[in-house]
């Protein structure tokens, strides 16, 4: 009996030795790096409120009030005030909730798209987090889930700030971590109160072949979305998701910070912003799987060739060589009727009704029923087959009110030949030739274009 006792005593202390060579050192010097993240609100309470498809469409406010609420975490990458965090941290959704019994619905919606960043006191970590900066939106991409914000205003005196030196962490690369290796966890998630936590766990490899969110043991809640995966004092990846309890293991994801490429480039490109270097090797690693492995981000700007003003909203396409402007556009149009009847069919399956169907699509019950009969692929085109598996005809997009745009979603393949068309109402279609090299932006200037 006494040696299993001690046999016991053995195992444990080594348990307890083991898990604490797993907890990472991280400097303290970081953890002002990360940030948390908050929304002003307008609370409002309807009186008689008039709801249509969960929306509120009619009533009468009888209050307003302004609240703060928590958005999730963030790090500064930039002396400058340059923030990661998720792409659904920072798009607030309004809230809507009906009180039947006293006919009132309440609604917080944000009074602004601008972000409240909250700060460590870097001589007193262990304390609440101060309001510091307001941040704006400067690029992201809702696909990988990133955005780059800046902080570009005093929160408190309402002052732009410049030529700041904030403290920021470095990123590093997701694809050389050990497996097993300790990293650690840094935000703000709801169950830890107002204060950082830093939970530590283990490096556990990636998701699959064509997916590389990283997976991890370590402790992930709701608020530490956004935040900052540390390796070796590096910033690694962003905390997403968690998988929540599981056999009793928690389970959590990280996406690496090579998919913050295209928002970093975007942020550069657009603004003329330091952006912190992505090492061409950690994309080019055989464990990377996303598109900016392969791909070029294509970037320009459309202006009047009369004013030299953006052209806003001007429509670019960016296709293939080998096809035609014409069968470029009756693709697009076959790819966008397959993707409504496929939505039409998902919906159709999670136990939505025809009419609902036909009425938020606004389509006719009619159409709606033919859709949920129809086979996609039968009947579909040699190119939209190619297309729905993978393979590269065009990329279509919206040139901002500035005329500036950016490939963020769907970068286009390197070392192609390809055809760049614009066409805005009022003004003369525009269309040029252009090749992708090896490199993994393409800015291809000022494009003028003519009005009528």
């Amino acid at each position: 009996m006494k040696r299993i006792a001690w046999l016991t005593v053995l195992i444990a202390f080594m348990a307890l030795i083991f898990a604490r060579d797993l907890l990472p050192q991280v400097d303290e010097k970081l953890f002002p790096c990360s940030v948390s993240l908050r929304q002003q609100v307008f609370v409002e309470t309807i009186k008689n409120p008039v709801i249509v498809d969960e929306a509120l469409v009619g009533g009468q406010t009888v209050k307003c009030e302004i609240d703060t609420v928590d958005l999730g975490s963030g790090t500064m990458i930039s002396r400058s005030g340059l923030i990661l965090t998720n792409y659904h941290v920072w798009q607030f959704t309004p809230k809507l909730r009906y009180d039947k019994a006293n006919n009132l619905a309440y609604q917080v919606k944000a009074s602004t798209v601008d972000v409240l960043v909250y700060v460590l006191d870097p001589t007193n970590i262990f304390k609440e987090p101060k309001k510091k900066y307001v941040a704006r939106f400067l690029s992201g991409s809702e696909d990988q889930d990133l955005v780059v914000m800046k902080c570009v205003l005093d929160a408190n005196t309402g002052q732009e700030i410049r030529g700041v030196d904030l403290p920021y962490m470095k990123i590093s690369n997701p694809f050389g971590i050990p497996m097993g290796a300790g990293i650690g966890i840094l935000g703000y998630p709801g169950i830890g109160g107002k204060t950082i936590t830093m939970t530590g766990g283990r490096f556990l490899g990636y998701v699959g072949d064509d997916d590389c969110t990283i997976k991890t043991d370590a402790g992930i809640s709701f608020g530490n979305s956004g935040g900052s995966a540390v390796y070796q004092d590096g910033l690694f990846g962003v905390p997403t998701a968690m998988s929540g309890v599981q056999a009793g293991t928690n389970f959590g994801y990280i996406v690496p910070v090579t998919r913050a490429l295209g928002p970093l480039l975007e942020a550069k490109l657009h603004y003329g912003e330091d952006i912190p270097p992505v090492d061409r090797k950690w994309i080019a690693s055989p464990l990377n799987s996303d598109l900016s492995k392969a791909s070029t981000y294509v970037a320009g700007r459309v202006v009047s060739a009369q004013t030299n003003a953006g052209v806003q909203l001007a429509r670019v396409w960016i296709f293939r060589r080998d096809r035609t402007a014409d069968q470029i556009e009756s693709l697009y149009e076959e790819i966008q009727k397959i993707s409504s009847i496929v939505t039409i069919q998902q919906r159709s399956r999670a136990g939505q009704t025809v009419e609902d169907i036909a009425k938020s699509m606004q389509l006719t019950e009619e159409d709606v029923q033919a859709a949920m009969k129809t086979d996609v692929l039968e009947g579909a085109s040699h190119d939209a087959k190619a297309f729905l598996q993978g393979e590269f005809f065009y990329t279509v997009l919206d040139a901002g009110f500035d005329g500036f745009f950016f490939t963020s979603e769907r970068p286009v393949p390197r070392n192609a030949q390809l055809v760049l068309a614009v066409s805005r109402e009022g003004y003369r279609r525009v269309e040029k030739q252009f090749a992708t090299t090896d490199d993994e932006v393409l800015d291809l200037g000022t494009i003028k274009s003519y009005p009528y």
